[in-house]
């Protein structure tokens, strides 16, 4: 928790920008914050497909698109939790290695399903979200095992975060 004096220099530092923030940058900040989530959804839906009669073989397209959309559902599940526990120690770099890693073997369980149920597998997303959230969940576990094992308090703070995850 912190000090009394650091939550008042917080409300100062906030009510001075409050005052000192004219309505340009208000309005400029409102238009631009929304862009890169759009520019990241717009990518997965511009990215041309062909035709789902040819098989999973002939739709490499369609595998990337998907593989696009794991790295960005990883990235931002690993960041939520990275952000929400900040006590477990998490570099960039890392994060980075298990969402391509993730994402890979999500894509991996995908095209099985597509070999085993036929192309266009029905619903995907949700068929392959069971398997997902097990990849991630195994990630999170081997990066975070250690650490939260040293440190008892970091436990609770991982499972208030799924909670809110959920």
């Amino acid at each position: 928790m912190s000090s009394p004096q650091q939550r008042f220099l917080k409300v100062w530092e906030r009510t001075q920008y409050t005052r000192e923030t004219s309505w340009p940058h208000v309005i400029m900040v409102l238009f631009v914050s929304p862009l890169p989530c759009l520019i990241i959804t717009v990518l997965s839906d511009v990215m041309p497909l062909d035709e789902p009669s040819g098989g999973i073989k002939v739709n490499k397209m369609f595998q990337i698109r998907q593989y696009y959309s794991y790295v960005v559902m990883s990235f931002l599940c690993a960041q939520q939790f990275r952000t929400s526990v900040r006590a477990l120690p998490y570099p960039n770099w890392r994060v980075w290695r298990n969402t391509f890693i993730v994402a890979g073997l999500t894509v991996a369980v995908l095209h099985g399903s597509a070999l085993w149920i036929g192309f266009p597998v029905p619903f995907s997303i949700v068929i392959a979200m069971p398997a997902w959230v097990v990849i991630i969940t195994i990630s999170m576990a081997i990066e975070w095992l250690r650490p939260i094992q040293q440190n008892p308090g970091t436990g609770t703070m991982v499972i208030n975060t799924i909670k809110v995850w959920l």
